[in-house]
């Protein structure tokens, strides 16, 4: 409710929706992390952390406008996003034009950046989605390592900047 995106409920549900056969398969899985939210937070207080994660769900999904992608609130200030559609250069892209986006985006009189991880799925036969978000949570972790404000894409266990 507070961003306007779906939840971790419904991600689940649609995790178990993708091994049936008929289901369209994501290209790409990203997740996403706001830099700095828990000093946000701590600064600010929750009220107006909650604000800033209402205009944050509205900036999402403004880039659902032209991009095909599904956003899930994962927890806290953590969101997954699935893509379809796109091969992998072209996920790398739409990745980093989220984050300019992100980036240009005033909340609040405030300005945030986010770091990441993206999991390329491409035509790969997967019976677990939860691995691939494993996967996309390892390249978030590697984007942060980088000095945040970045996109890190993994593939088959081999990092790429």
């Amino acid at each position: 409710m507070l961003t306007g995106l779906l939840n971790r409920r419904k991600l689940f549900e649609t995790l178990a929706a993708l091994e049936t056969t008929g289901a369209e398969k994501p290209s790409g899985i990203l997740m996403i992390d706001i830099d700095y939210f828990k000093n946000f937070n701590d600064n600010y207080g929750h009220a107006i952390g909650d604000k800033y994660l209402n205009c944050f769900g509205e900036t999402l999904t403004k880039f659902t406008q032209n991009f095909r992608l599904d956003f899930y609130r994962y927890g806290g200030e953590e969101f997954v996003a699935m893509a379809y559609g796109y091969d992998e250069k072209e996920l790398l892209t739409v990745t980093e034009s989220l984050r300019i986006a992100v980036q240009n985006t005033d909340i609040d009189g405030n300005r945030t950046t986010v770091s990441i991880g993206v999991a390329y799925c491409g035509e790969e036969k997967i019976r677990n989605y939860e691995n691939v978000i494993d996967r996309a949570d390892k390249a978030l972790y590697a984007a942060k390592r980088a000095g945040r404000n970045k996109v890190c894409m993994e593939q088959n266990e081999i990092l790429v900047k």
